[in-house]
């Protein structure tokens, strides 16, 4: 008789590289499968190649070594860098890349003959250029399994890029909704803003162009010509946010937005929350979408990359054109006018999200990839 573990629970070394553990949708995903799959009993580690960023702490704390093997410029894509030491230091059995490290980290892997390279795309490169295609292409090559957080996004990885489809499928983004969920305890944030008695519609997102905050500042412009009370709560950081302070000012409602900066207590931010709304021109499967509905929230959303899919055929919210101010101001008024209905809306939402997207069905999936028993993705390309 033999004893031991079977293959298809022996722990693994698993080494995630990223550009850098910045508070953003992309991060808080590779920070919460990592956490997960340590808590699954697996030997999980970070590499960044460009910064540590603020998520960092939170990884070590956990259990995850964290490291910066800075690898900047374009030579890492063409021949093994200074990260292919690095990996071949950590041993692992799989090297998990994310976006914005494909080809530099696919290539040291092979390098070094690690087992089994896995990319995950988590969203649509901002442009879309003939380099950039062939850099994607090459990280394509010596990958295992190219993962998208989407079928729009798979699909693109297969039509544009021209990645083999036997290799490419579609793993959901997952939430911890035991974690985000509706309750109560909501009033410290409520008081921090002076909210009083106002509807607070909130956007979780980094200050960035392909977030398009300014297009949600314009639709609430339109809103308030028709609720005073109502106020806009903008949660998030980057290298937008001036520009679009500025915006406010010129539109007149200084005093009725609030920039609320990154923030660590956002299951309370949730619960304090009346819609959610979302103004990206494009997405892979959005967190914050996600966070949203486990917390029981009504979604307005632009109807870009996978939030359809997310929302749902019998729709848990409203899908609008992206960059269409005016439409994204008749969605807003439209469920700021209906009580009763935001409320079914929020627990649909929320029961939507338990069933379909929880962060365990992510990690089994990602799990599943890790192993070299799994040679084929499943009928139409998803495993979640």
């Amino acid at each position: 008789m033999t004893t031991g573990t079977s293959p298809a629970s022996k722990p693994l070394r698993v080494e995630m590289v990223l550009p850098s553990l910045v508070l953003a949708g992309m991060e808080v995903v590779t920070l919460n499968l990592a956490k997960a799959l340590v808590r699954r009993g697996h030997d999980v580690g970070i590499t960044c190649i460009e910064e540590e960023g603020s998520l960092a702490d939170q990884a070590r704390a956990a259990g995850v070594e964290v490291r910066l093997i800075k690898t900047p410029g374009l030579w890492p894509n063409v021949v093994p860098s200074v990260l292919a030491p690095a990996l071949r230091q950590r041993d692992p059995d799989v090297v998990h890349i994310h976006s914005g490290a494909w080809l530099k980290a696919a290539r040291a892997a092979r390098a070094v003959g690690v087992p089994r390279v896995v990319h995950t795309v988590h969203g649509l490169p901002e442009r879309d250029r003939f380099r950039i295609r062939l850099v994607l292409r090459a990280g394509a090559r010596l990958t295992d399994w190219v993962v998208a957080v989407s079928d729009p996004l798979r699909g693109y990885l297969i039509d544009r890029l021209g990645v083999p489809e036997h290799k490419t499928l579609t793993v959901l983004n997952g939430v911890d909704t035991e974690r985000f969920a509706p309750g109560q305890g909501t009033s410290a944030f409520r008081q921090e803003i002076q909210a009083g008695n106002r509807l607070l519609l909130g956007m979780v997102a980094r200050f960035h162009p392909v977030k398009n905050q300014a297009s949600l500042v314009e639709a609430f412009a339109l809103v308030r010509r028709n609720r005073k009370d109502v106020t806009l709560v903008l949660i998030g950081d980057g290298p937008e946010r001036e520009s679009i302070r500025e915006l406010v000012g010129r539109l007149g409602l200084t005093s009725d937005v609030v920039f609320a900066g990154n923030r660590t207590d956002m299951p309370e931010v949730y619960r304090a929350l009346d819609m959610f709304v979302l103004s990206s021109i494009t997405e892979g499967t959005s967190m914050s979408i996600l966070e949203a509905m486990a917390s029981g929230l009504p979604i307005v959303a632009t109807d870009v990359g996978g939030t359809s899919h997310l929302l749902g055929p019998d729709p848990v919210g409203r899908l609008v054109a992206p960059s269409d101010p005016d439409a994204l101001a008749d969605g807003l008024l439209d469920l700021l006018g209906d009580d009763d209905g935001r409320a079914l809306m929020g627990r649909a939402a929320r029961d939507r999200c338990h069933s379909h997207f929880s962060l365990l069905a992510m990690v089994k999936s990602y799990e599943d990839l890790y192993r070299p028993s799994t040679d084929a993705a499943t009928p139409g390309g998803r495993v979640a």
